[in-house]
């Protein structure tokens, strides 16, 4: 049976008819399992450790805002306390608490219901894709960011752990630093974020940039045309071939060994992000996709009403 991705709704009892009219049969038709705590609360059990249990499954919080809440505030910081892609949902009058900003907010109008729709599912799958959400950015503002996501649809912790203890050993190397800053991590789709200096970042990014293409040749075939295109170049320019081919003949080592890192744990699912630059997936199937990261803002509007 495929997964289904678990949905929290966090909402006020005021806007009770206003979710299940309007909010639910999207995130329905977008194939979620919606958890709503009418529903899934049992009688008699501890409303505080449901809904706990609730934000801990789930894949993705949406939140309706409205003043009138008490357990808001509650739901959606423990939301970003165990950094849960978070969508927010407001009307047209209401303003956006300016502690919680940084998470990404639609707008809902009456006069727009179905270019909201449109907006509510592209949401979705952005939140859903990227790794660093718009919070963790706006918590590390001034850092370079490699956000790891391992897990899609099960939970295998002692090798999620493994994966990104041995994926964090092979970013030092790629990017010549052992100054590699654990920001944050959590369970479940296991998160972990890492920042990186400026130059470090520039490093890894060029070593990844330059190892997409590689991953999809045979090795020894592409060595032999490297080694002869750069001995045609280092006579051309008077220098010392073997020190380019040493040097690119290092980096598609190194490219061949994060291949192996990523097909070795191929089964997990695995996703990471280099900052704001660069977005890639290997899915289950050893196929590799290279996507550039989009955020709520830009790409819930002018593409898709």
């Amino acid at each position: 049976m495929r997964y289904k991705p678990k949905c929290f709704l966090s909402y006020a009892h005021v806007d009770r008819e206003f979710v299940r009219n309007e909010i639910v049969p999207i995130l329905i038709e977008f194939g979620l399992d919606v958890w709503i705590n009418e529903d899934r609360i049992e009688i008699g059990s501890s409303i505080f450790d449901s809904v706990i249990k609730g934000i801990n499954e789930a894949d993705l919080i949406v939140a309706i805002f409205n003043r009138k809440s008490t357990w808001l505030n509650f739901e959606i910081g423990a939301a970003i306390g165990q950094n849960k892609p978070t969508i927010g949902i407001i009307k047209d009058d209401f303003q956006i608490p300016s502690d919680l900003r940084h998470i990404n907010f639609l707008v809902y109008s009456e006069n727009e219901k179905q270019q909201f729709s449109k907006k509510l599912r592209r949401g979705i799958e952005i939140v859903t894709e990227t790794v660093i959400d718009k919070s963790i950015f706006e918590l590390n503002k001034g850092k370079k960011i490699i956000g790891i996501r391992v897990g899609f649809d099960k939970v295998d912790f002692e090798s999620e752990l493994r994966f990104t203890a041995d994926f964090v050993s092979l970013i030092k190397k790629l990017s010549n630093s052992e100054e590699v800053e654990l920001l944050e991590t959590s369970k479940g789709s296991f998160k972990s974020f890492f920042s990186l200096d400026l130059k470090a970042w520039a490093e890894l990014l060029e070593k990844v940039i330059f190892f997409i293409p590689e991953w999809k040749k045979k090795k020894a075939e592409n060595m032999k045309i490297i080694a002869e295109v750069k001995h045609i170049e280092a006579e051309t320019n008077k220098v010392n071939s073997d020190i380019f081919i040493s040097e690119q003949k290092l980096k598609m080592e190194q490219a061949e060994t994060m291949a192996d890192l990523l097909l070795k744990y191929k089964e997990l699912g695995v996703k990471f992000q280099i900052d704001d630059d660069l977005l890639l997936t290997l899915n289950p199937d050893g196929q590799l996709l290279i996507k550039e990261p989009q955020n709520v803002e830009k790409n819930t509007t002018d593409n898709n009403t």
